[in-house]
């Protein structure tokens, strides 16, 4: 697909946009791509299923695939999700208004007319892709769930003491996106 073409094939252009991606198969990060100066944007619906699909860093089927010694290839999912916080691309605002729950439908609301993700797609191929922020259409990464001990315990009597940083990470996926106030997701995007 457009991941495989930038990634494999050397295809060119200033900028790559995504939406909806299952994963970017052999990209394993925007840096794949091969942009000169260019950026990867990615629109990604959280109610979307098909953008659920790619590998998300520690992510259960990977650990699961993993343990059984890599049974369906060197990875579970599709690839590297582009919208997650690890890619490095350039998320936009993609949703659907009124959605509040996975639906196959949302994969093909991208292009209509009026939605977030139409007026970013704009915005990048006319050369405005700073105008993103100021309109609001940036969109914050999905991200893993992390849980971490303190730096330091204030014990009575001996006083603040540094503990050992440890990380554990969960296989539970964070979208702000699925957060959003239902009011705040609308199809008025004219341009």
């Amino acid at each position: 697909t457009v991941a495989d073409a930038f990634a494999n094939c050397g295809m060119r252009a200033d900028d790559a946009i995504l939406l909806g991606s299952p994963g970017t198969d052999v990209a394993r990060s925007a840096a794949d791509f091969h942009l000169d100066g260019g950026r990867v944007y990615i629109g990604d619906a959280s109610t979307d299923p098909v953008g659920w699909l790619g590998q998300m860093g520690n992510s259960l089927p990977s650990e699961l695939n993993d343990s059984l010694g890599n049974m369906i290839g060197p990875s579970a999912g599709l690839g590297a999700d582009p919208a997650f916080d690890d890619f490095g691309a350039t998320r936009f605002r993609a949703e659907v208004p009124g959605a509040d729950m996975i639906d196959p439908g949302d994969h093909s609301y991208y292009y209509t007319p009026g939605s977030e993700s139409l007026r970013s797609m704009t915005e990048i191929v006319t050369g405005n892709s700073h105008r993103l922020d100021e309109l609001g259409l940036l969109a914050q990464p999905r991200t893993e769930i992390s849980f971490a001990t303190p730096q330091s315990v204030d014990v009575p009597i001996v006083g603040e003491v540094p503990l050992p940083r440890v990380e554990v990470e969960t296989p539970v996926i964070s979208d702000p996106e699925l957060s959003r106030p239902g009011g705040s997701v609308t199809s008025d995007h004219g341009y």
